[in-house]
């Protein structure tokens, strides 16, 4: 586990920075933040998340700050996406369309709102098995493979990253290059060509070949 504060002194280290003020502290804090806003747009923190199926309803909003979603099982069976458009040109009244659950839709929803056609006609069990949600029980209920914002989940010193250590290096040369690259009296362009360097090292070395 990395605390957010080894995070930012890493990143001061980088800059120089020898501003402990509040202020200025609010300020890495933020810049870390962005740096997982733009890693999280590029599809990048994928989860599991098991949903208890309920009979007759047919939305479900997801606990976590969703991004997007890849993949939904119904029963461990895999459900279609669908458009609200497509579902108009093949079925006449989809909304209450009969029989097992096959397909899911994002589209006129929140963000984080799936809704499953058609309903499920049952109620699965509410009882998860802990920890992982592909050994939870999967009979009746629904699982989701998304990607999710995680920035929230941080906002002092002490909050704990919640990403793996695999993520520390990028999270402080992004946030780092940002700050540096910055229209201000600390700016320091050098440092933030630097750390777009380690960026793209970082990407060619995580990326499958």
């Amino acid at each position: 586990m990395t605390l957010l504060v080894e995070q930012i002194d890493r990143i001061r280290d980088i800059l120089q920075d020898t501003d402990i003020s509040a202020t200025n502290i609010s300020k890495i804090v933020t810049a870390h933040q962005e740096s997982l806003q733009y890693l999280a747009r590029k599809d990048m923190f994928f989860q599991i998340q098991w949903v208890n199926a309920i009979a007759l309803q047919g939305l479900y909003v997801m606990p976590d700050p969703v991004v997007t979603i890849s993949h939904v099982l119904y029963n461990e069976r895999v459900l279609r996406y669908a458009t609200e458009t497509m579902l108009d040109r093949r079925y006449h009244g989809w909304e209450d369309l009969p029989g097992e659950p096959k397909y899911y839709t994002t589209d006129n929803q929140n963000p984080s709102t799936i809704r499953i056609i058609p309903t499920p006609k049952r109620t699965g069990s509410v009882i998860p098995i802990i920890p992982s949600p592909l050994f939870q029980n999967m009979v009746d209920n629904i699982v989701v493979f998304h990607t999710e914002d995680v920035s929230s989940d941080i906002a002092d010193g002490v909050d704990i990253l919640p990403t793996l250590f695999d993520w520390d290096d990028i999270l402080v040369y992004k946030t780092a290059r940002m700050l540096a690259e910055r229209e201000t009296e600390i700016q320091n362009l050098p440092v933030a060509q630097l750390c777009r360097q380690l960026e793209m090292l970082w990407e060619r070395q995580s990326t499958p070949a």
